[in-house]
């Protein structure tokens, strides 16, 4: 297996609380934003590993639409109510 293979395999490659960069030498840079500092090593497992290619539940608020039945002319679907950037939905 190739060097560069072996790099890509770290987790931080495909970690959405990763930074990597690849410098002209063929070096990665890598930064972990959950830990905030630098990576030097191949990650193989990591608790706080989140998959790029997933949404996390946050994210998926952003989009919900509620269902309320309760309100008259039966089920509708309305965005949710956001009070500002730091406030939870309602």
């Amino acid at each position: 297996m190739s060097k560069a293979k072996i790099v890509q395999s770290s987790l931080c490659f495909s970690c959405s609380n990763s930074t990597v960069a690849e410098t002209f030498s063929g070096r990665y840079l890598i930064k972990c934003e959950y830990f905030g500092r630098r990576i030097y090593d191949i990650i193989i497992n990591c608790n706080s590993y989140r998959d790029k290619k997933t949404t996390n539940e946050s994210e998926l608020k952003e989009i919900a639409w509620v269902i309320d039945p309760k309100k008259k002319g039966g089920i509708k679907f309305e965005p949710p109510v956001k009070k500002d950037r730091f406030d939870s939905y309602e």
